[in-house]
């Protein structure tokens, strides 16, 4: 018994390359995804190739204020984001597990994973914005009436919570 139940994780079976169900059939050749991959990759080697480098040192050091607001609106949009965030929670937990009928697949593949990096790209750093656990800090942080106060971890911790969380 106990040699069966050694060998059983060699047993060959069917393995499927996604968390929940089967793939998807995409609606355009794998070719064409492939072929559009690979030109949008090449394309961003080149202009990195072409570009004369202290044009690009100048594109990359280039700032334009667009947003001059507070940190209480800071802490509006982050509520917002964490509200939305707890509703894709939910959706995720109890909604329908067809990820054709539930939001929570297309906003964490489409809007975020895509969107949010192609307008980071155009409007700078957006996630401090848009973090959702920001706005409920804050409110915890006055509530208990430590606005303003930062905690830190005691200097000879190190980088080793990081590296616990990395395995937990």
């Amino acid at each position: 018994m106990a040699l069966a139940a050694a060998f059983t994780p060699f047993l060959p079976t069917s393995a499927f390359a996604h968390a929940s169900d089967r793939g998807h059939v995409l609606l355009l050749p794998t070719g064409y995804y492939v072929a559009g991959g690979a030109l949008a990759v090449a394309a961003s080697f080149l202009v990195l190739a072409l570009l004369p480098p202290d044009a690009l040192d100048r594109f990359w050091r280039r700032r334009l204020p667009l947003f001059a607001f507070g940190d209480g609106t800071r802490a509006i949009v982050s509520l917002i984001s964490f509200a939305g965030f707890a509703i894709l929670l939910a959706a995720g937990l109890f909604g329908s597990r067809d990820p054709l009928s539930n939001p929570l697949p297309l906003v964490i593949w489409t809007l975020l994973w895509v969107g949010l990096a192609l307008l980071h790209g155009l409007l700078g750093d957006l996630w401090s914005w848009l973090d959702p656990w920001y706005g409920p800090w804050r409110v915890v942080s006055r509530l208990i009436g430590r606005d303003g106060e930062e905690e830190r971890l005691p200097a000879w911790l190190g980088s080793w919570p990081a590296v616990a969380l990395f395995f937990a």
